[in-house]
């Protein structure tokens, strides 16, 4: 039986200047959610290139964690609350 050499897969590796597809792919949305967020100030706008509009990868990953951490905040609230209705 013959040995079948596989290729090793390369890393993904995350562009430091993102397209919105890519921008959106990295943030597990949609292109059309990400311009809509945009529209409603809720996401930052990219800065225009030469090439195009791109997005840096560290301003994606802050508002992600910004976003995180939103949503744990209403958690904590609702546990203070309860503990101090008891």
């Amino acid at each position: 039986m013959t040995e079948v050499k596989r290729r090793k897969r390369a890393p993904e590796v995350t562009p430091e200047l993102m397209t919105a597809q890519q921008a959106a792919d990295f943030c597990g949305m949609g292109r059309t959610t990400l311009f809509k967020l945009i529209s409603e100030g809720l996401f930052p706008d990219g800065r225009q290139m030469p090439w195009g509009k791109r997005w840096h990868r560290d301003v994606l990953r802050q508002w992600l964690d910004a976003q995180w951490q939103a949503a744990e905040a209403p958690k904590d609230e609702k546990d203070e609350k309860s503990r101090d209705a008891a």
